[in-house]
């Protein structure tokens, strides 16, 4: 961990932990612990500048994981921050946002300030798991399966 809440294990990609806010328990998660502490969290730290100005200054990495907590349950100014910071290093080709929002909160994604959010960065992943198959509710695979680029609220 180069810089607090950074891991860089691999030479290629590194995962940013950006919250630990979270509506779930999961035992796999970088951030398993505190989920629903609050205060702090929700605002640009120096440590989150830390973060993007290690990713700027490391070339090889190509891939960010941006994850917690669950960074899609503040999506806002910070997610922003975070989104806009590494579209515009020009060596990051992949930005994955690490969520169970489809699990806990399906209908979130489909509000159109965060579409437009995701949108905005251009190269971002959604990347989500499902603990067991009970999960994958009828509105979880609505929202999986509806197209992004271009939806509107409510499609």
């Amino acid at each position: 961990m180069p810089v607090r809440g950074l891991t860089h294990r691999y030479p290629d990609r590194a995962l940013i932990q950006t919250t630990h806010v979270c509506t779930m328990y999961c035992g796999s998660a970088p951030a398993s612990g505190p989920t629903m502490v609050r205060g702090g969290w929700d605002a640009v730290s120096r440590d989150d500048e830390r973060m993007i100005e290690y990713i700027r200054s490391t070339p090889q990495i190509r891939d960010v994981i941006v994850s917690g907590g669950d960074p899609l349950h503040f999506a806002g100014p910070k997610l922003k921050f975070f989104l806009d910071s590494l579209a515009a290093i020009p060596h990051v080709d992949v930005i994955r946002i690490g969520t169970r929002v489809p699990v806990t909160l399906p209908q979130k994604l489909y509000d159109q300030s965060l579409i437009d959010l995701l949108a905005s960065a251009g190269k971002v992943w959604i990347q989500t798991h499902f603990n067991h198959p009970r999960e994958i509710t009828p509105e979880a695979a609505r929202v999986c399966n509806a197209p992004v680029a271009g939806r509107h609220a409510g499609e």
